[in-house]
């Protein structure tokens, strides 16, 4: 998402993967974390820890993004975090950035695989506003289609088509939700289209 900011919230086995992902795409600048320790776990401050790194983070951050995806990991699931309360507070103090709780929880799923559950939260912003008969979006597409066939035929028929993969801003990423119809490429975008 434009504009987005990632917290990985997890022990330092699970943030050594990420970062070494995120280093190798070349996006360190997208990404921050926070390490759960055995002391978090036996004191059972993870909301706590949560909010005092996140209020750390998004104060030392250059420019303010305008969401952040928070991943939290299975050990959250296991001790029972409160979430919701978590995600209140931060949305009260910093209420002009959009806070997504996102999962690196790839043990505690059973119907929603990790990709479909990411790709699903990151629509997760849209509201049901009044729908442009004009305009498709393109929602699981991580690289242009203007190439193909569907495109062309909408394009040359008058349909706006967005697509995600071209966002550059959070407000044209926005504009997305008032597509009447989305596209979905792969079937791991089919939980993100309902």
């Amino acid at each position: 998402v434009p504009g987005s900011h990632q917290i990985y919230v997890c022990p330092t086995s699970c943030l050594r993967g990420v970062v070494l992902t995120t280093a190798e795409m070349g996006t360190m600048d997208r990404l921050s974390t926070i390490t759960v320790g055995e002391d978090n776990i036996l004191e059972g401050n993870l909301e706590e820890m949560i909010l005092s790194g996140t209020r750390k983070i998004l104060h030392t951050l250059k420019k303010k993004p305008t969401v952040v995806f928070i991943f939290t990991s299975c050990i959250h699931h296991f001790m029972a975090a409160d979430f919701m309360r978590v995600y209140r507070i931060l949305r009260e103090e910093f209420p002009d950035i959009a806070f997504i709780d996102a999962y690196m929880d790839p043990i505690m799923r059973k119907k929603t695989p990790p990709l479909p559950s990411l790709q699903r939260q990151v629509f997760r912003m849209f509201n049901d506003v009044n729908k442009d008969e004009d305009q498709s979006s393109f929602i699981d597409n991580w690289f242009p289609a203007e190439h193909n066939d569907l495109y062309t035929h909408l394009k040359r028929n008058g349909i706006i088509v967005k697509d995600f993969s071209k966002m550059k801003t959070y407000e044209e990423y926005l504009s997305m939700q008032k597509s009447c119809m989305n596209f979905v490429f792969h079937p791991f975008g089919m939980t993100a289209a309902k």
